[in-house]
């Protein structure tokens, strides 16, 4: 223990309640004394009791005051109030003040030791769990890389079961960084590997290898800022992967660079190696870091290449994207179609590529990248267009866009305008009716390719860059009928034209209608028309022209 204060003006008082404590409660000891409010607070301070024995009427300072000093300064300290005066306000005021319990003179030695020992089992047990808490953070602490590192490589690796859902492995992912502390948007990989490190630590004894390897992670750790925004953890002896967030709006190629240059110097400075640094692409989800990883893997292969002690991003790579080779029209394809189709997150990531490709060397003049730019913003504009924005609305904003791209100048303002340019588009776009442009595509695609056999679904939904399920919700909603349905009512209405109009065979009809098979085509024939094909043309070709618009007006189309 760590002592008890008696603070009591009468000296009588003072000697019995010592007595009862030394003789009783030794444990309690040692046992100080105050006569006053203000020595009780001046011998608090120079001893610390754990437990204040205190008078409320004292001379001076009285014991309320002097209660509030001596909380105020060591708020662990137990007060314990002492009082001739049963009035419920000292009680209150006494509570208020954080005391633990409020006697009233003369205390009977029982009520007081049964009262010390409570709260003298309540001081252990509370330093028994204040010493079990400082063993678990500890644990916890020793622990954390151990967790980290776990968690890189599961992030690395991804979902370990082919067949497991990905979401349910991000969920857990998740929970273990919010766990941490941590918040990774944007990541890319960055793999650290120390130039040399077999021939550096060949030899060296074992517990030498061990502070050597924990001076090396060190230095990887301490040289990355953020500590909340990224996730570090050993692969293999000499090598680290860095999972950082990066800001696709303002960050670049450069700026995550400067990142593997902060270990490069850090690593060449304090400690007697080098390291080369492999970096990959941002990627929006955490469900992408596995593609950033092989790029940071495939960039570390060029070592040979680019030598050591240097940082190798993805976009250095001799065939990788660059703007001094061919512009990755690839890319720009699939970002189109994703504005076509309002997908934000995956048009963002597509974005940031191209970003990186045309922003990756700062020595290209500014008009050149405004031109580039310039020109996806009127594609994606175009598209959205395609896709059901308003067209008045979607130009005007496109030309606001391309007004306010050629005043900026750095790099950093151009990628920023990329991204508030699309997050505009789409804006645009989910504000305008985007089914109905789709569905007249694919009503016409159907129309022109009816006489494919082999038309599905799927290749009608891949013309417009729709899933299959969505078309077909649409053009259930919009034509009320289904797709096979709807192919089969165009088809039906092709053969009864071109039985009208030519002489060619029923067979050769069926074949130029999409039917394979001239003996299920009459059978559908028939299902929508109660009539044989030849027994339509028959009827239509017996009477005169208007005899024959007449029969056909008779024939309606029924429902396949």
């Amino acid at each position: 223990m760590c002592g008890l204060l008696i603070a009591d003006d009468e000296e009588i008082v003072r000697s019995a309640v010592k007595r009862v404590i030394t003789e009783r409660v030794p444990a309690l000891a040692p046992v100080f004394e105050a006569s006053s409010g203000e020595e009780a607070v001046s011998l608090a301070r120079q001893t610390r009791p754990c437990i204040v024995l205190m008078d409320v009427k004292m001379p001076g300072l009285g014991g309320l005051e002097a209660t509030r000093a001596i909380r105020a300064e060591s708020p662990c300290t137990r007060v314990v109030m002492l009082t001739a005066y049963d009035e419920f306000s000292f009680a209150q005021e006494a509570l208020r003040l954080g005391a633990v319990d409020y006697l009233l003179k003369p205390v009977r030695p029982s009520l007081l030791l049964d009262v010390l020992q409570r709260v003298e089992s309540q001081i252990q047990q509370e330093e028994k769990n204040r010493i079990q808490h400082e063993e678990a953070s500890s644990l916890l602490k020793e622990a954390l890389p151990l967790v980290e590192a776990r968690l890189v490589r599961d992030l690395l690796e991804g979902p370990r079961d082919a067949n497991a859902a990905a979401d349910a492995h991000l969920s857990g992912v998740d929970r273990v960084l919010s766990r941490l502390g941590k918040t990774i948007s944007w990541p890319a990989v960055m793999l650290v590997e120390v130039d040399r490190f077999d021939s550096v630590v060949q030899g060296m004894e074992p517990d030498r290898y061990e502070r050597f390897c924990g001076l090396l992670d060190d230095i990887v750790r301490r040289a990355m800022p953020g500590p909340n925004n990224r996730l570090i953890g050993q692969t293999r002896p000499g090598m680290w992967a860095v999972i950082v967030s990066s800001d696709p709006k303002s960050a670049d190629v450069e700026g995550i660079r400067a990142l593997g240059h902060n270990i490069r110097y850090a690593m060449e400075s304090s400690a007697p190696v080098t390291a080369t640094i492999g970096i990959g692409h941002r990627y929006a989800t955490l469900g992408r870091v596995p593609l950033s990883y092989a790029e940071a893997v495939r960039a570390l292969l060029y070592k040979p290449h680019f030598g050591n002690n240097c940082v190798i991003h993805i976009v250095d790579l001799p065939d990788a994207e660059d703007v001094a080779r061919p512009y990755p029209v690839e890319l720009e394809r699939r970002l189109i179609a994703e504005v076509r189709l309002g997908h934000a997150q995956d048009a963002e990531e597509l974005l940031s590529k191209l970003a990186d490709h045309l922003l990756a060397h700062t020595d290209q003049p500014a008009e050149t990248i405004q031109i580039r730019l310039g020109e996806l913003l009127a594609l994606a504009s175009r598209a959205a267009i395609e896709a059901g924005a308003a067209s008045a609305e979607t130009l005007d904003l496109s030309r606001q866009q391309a007004l306010a791209l050629r005043r900026l100048t750095m790099a950093s303002e151009m990628r920023a305008w990329a991204f508030t340019s699309l997050a505009a588009l789409l804006a645009q776009l989910n504000r305008g009716d985007r089914s109905a442009p789709l569905v007249s595509q694919a009503l016409q695609y159907m129309r022109d390719n009816m006489q494919h056999p082999g038309l599905e679904l799927e290749d009608v939904a891949r013309a417009v860059h729709l899933s299959g399920s969505h078309l077909a919700h649409l053009l259930k909603a919009k034509m009320g009928t289904s797709f096979v349905k709807y192919l089969t009512q165009l088809r039906v209405e092709e053969a009864k034209n071109l039985l009208a109009t030519t002489d060619m065979t029923v067979a050769a009809i069926a074949l130029a209608v999409g039917y394979e098979d001239a003996a299920y085509f009459h059978r559908v024939f028939r299902r929508g028309t109660s009539l044989t094909p030849a027994t339509y043309r028959q009827l239509l070709h017996t009477d005169g022209p208007i005899t024959r618009r007449a029969a056909k007006d008779r024939l309606p189309m029924r429902p396949a």
